[in-house]
């Protein structure tokens, strides 16, 4: 089998019907099962991995006489648990070594891995726009990223930035803007004004993607417009995977993190969209209010570790990580983000390697990197174990993917009998 071990227990219990696929034993301690199991991950992508259940650790003379609970391995279906602590681990090695992945196979991961188009795949169009995501859509994603701000008559609008950005809005006259207006200072009546579908010729930002295809009088999109195209679009599949902008050293740009997370979670509730969204962001205090006030959605820790935009250091605290500074976890950022109670870490791919991959997944942690964008990069990290990578290119992470043997996600044409997303509103 192309698999990997991993070895885990969980002291608060056990949940059979949740690991019917892993080899699993049980000892009652103190009235409360404790279980430790060992968890043979098929090379599929999707998997049930056992450390997600538990915390790892590992076999000593206590894990004797254990109570034999399931076994799914055909060849194991008979196998008796050893007495000795010896023999136990000579079996476990043995389980390690004949699930070794082969020389060239995919990587194990944690999830089926997660193509998601960064801000609806701006390299193609107009960042964070309904005809961003509806190209998305059409060529087949997993996840749709975006980023959320909220206005100053509360509606939850789509953009990367807290304010306007100078090089993407053009006033009604038809002018860029020269400088950002926070959008909790404006309405979205006033927001709708502006024209974002092209960027602003000549800059920076234009010579970054210079294939980008302008939509002109594309307006910035609310999240419930996102919500309805999605809808449209028949894609059953699709998730979203919408990022609170919020930076806590400059609080006046945006609101606070309770009030933000109460009017994300209102509209989820509204729209009956809370079980195809993940909620992530740099700033894990607002993961922590949603982990509390909504513990079915999957929350994602974003991290940066290097250059001036950093938000978690390996040996000093951060405004950025309430309080679960990898300082305190020995340096790393994977177990500072399993802590906070997180199950999916989004780094900068430039932060990681694979063994930094392999601790994440050891934790049960499943690891998606930001933003590749070059072919070369998104194959090594697949390569490395990823379970998803975010690409402003989601057409070139399509191909790469495909060419290592990941099933790829249908476009909306193939999806719905060739009819796709013809065209979109642009506001």
């Amino acid at each position: 089998m192309n698999a990997t071990a991993a070895i885990a227990t969980n002291p608060g219990g056990c949940n059979s019907s949740q690991i019917a696929d892993d080899v699993l034993w049980s000892e009652p301690r103190n009235g409360v099962d404790e279980c430790v199991y060992v968890s043979v991950l098929a090379r599929r992508s999707a998997t049930r991995y056992c450390a997600l259940l538990g915390h790892a650790a590992a076999f000593g003379a206590r894990y004797t006489g254990w109570k034999f609970l399931s076994l799914s391995t055909p060849a194991l279906k008979t196998a008796h648990l050893p007495s000795s602590p010896l023999a136990l681990g000579v079996l476990l090695m043995f389980l390690a070594a004949s699930v070794q992945p082969a020389p060239g196979a995919e990587a194990t991961r944690l999830v089926p891995f997660d193509i998601e188009a960064h801000r609806g795949g701006r390299a193609l169009r107009p960042e964070n726009t309904l005809p961003a995501f509806a190209n998305a859509l059409s060529m087949g994603v997993d996840t749709l990223e975006l980023d959320m701000g909220i206005t100053k008559d509360g509606v939850v609008i789509v953009s990367h930035e807290r304010a306007l950005n100078p090089n993407l809005a053009r006033a009604p006259d038809g002018r860029y803007i020269d400088t950002g207006i926070p959008y909790i200072q404006l309405t979205l009546s006033q927001i709708k004004a502006y024209d974002v579908g092209q960027i602003r010729p000549g800059s920076a930002y234009a010579a970054q993607f210079p294939e980008q295809l302008a939509v002109p009088g594309t307006r910035i999109p609310t999240l419930s417009e996102v919500f309805a195209l999605v809808r449209r679009s028949g894609d059953k599949h699709v998730r979203l995977n919408i990022e609170t902008k919020i930076n806590p050293t400059h609080p006046q740009e945006s609101l606070d993190a309770e009030h933000f997370v109460a009017v994300v979670l209102d509209l989820l509730r509204r729209e009956h969209f809370s079980n195809r969204v993940m909620i992530e962001s740099f700033d894990w205090h607002t993961l922590l209010l949603v982990q509390r006030l909504a513990p079915k959605i999957a929350t994602v820790y974003l991290t940066q570790q290097t250059g001036p935009d950093a938000t978690v250091y390996a040996a000093k605290a951060s405004a950025w990580t309430a309080g679960y500074d990898p300082s305190n976890y020995g340096g790393s950022v994977a177990r500072a983000v399993r802590a906070a109670g997180g199950k999916l870490w989004s780094p900068d791919y430039r932060d990681i390697d694979a063994r930094a991959i392999a601790e994440a997944h050891e934790l049960g942690v499943a690891v998606i990197a930001w933003t590749v964008n070059d072919a070369r990069d998104m194959g090594r990290l697949i390569d490395m174990g990823v379970d998803g990578i975010i690409s402003d290119q989601p057409d070139v992470l399509r191909t790469v993917a495909a060419a290592k043997g990941i099933q790829v996600p249908p476009g909306a044409s193939e999806s719905r009998g060739r009819r796709g997303l013809r065209s979109v509103p642009s506001n």
